[in-house]
């Protein structure tokens, strides 16, 4: 019963840990890949978030169909 708001927030979840992290990775410079930092292992983490277990396209995919009432696209 709660599948759209589920899916929203895993979507707009792992853009904003995406956003952050990128940032982190542009302040910090090349230091954002070094290890003893520990951003490239949430950088790494964040894009996991983005495709596992469900990617982004098919969370657009769901909203679109119940939440939109457009015809299904996969």
């Amino acid at each position: 019963p709660s599948g759209s708001e589920a899916n929203t927030a895993k979507l707009i979840a792992a853009q904003a840990c995406g956003d952050a992290t990128e940032r982190a990775m542009q302040v910090m410079g090349g230091m954002g890949y070094s290890k003893e930092f520990h951003v490239e292992r949430l950088w790494r983490d964040c894009r996991l978030f983005r495709f596992a277990p469900v990617s982004e396209e098919m969370l657009l995919n769901f909203i679109a169909q119940y939440e939109l009432g457009m015809p299904r696209s996969y």
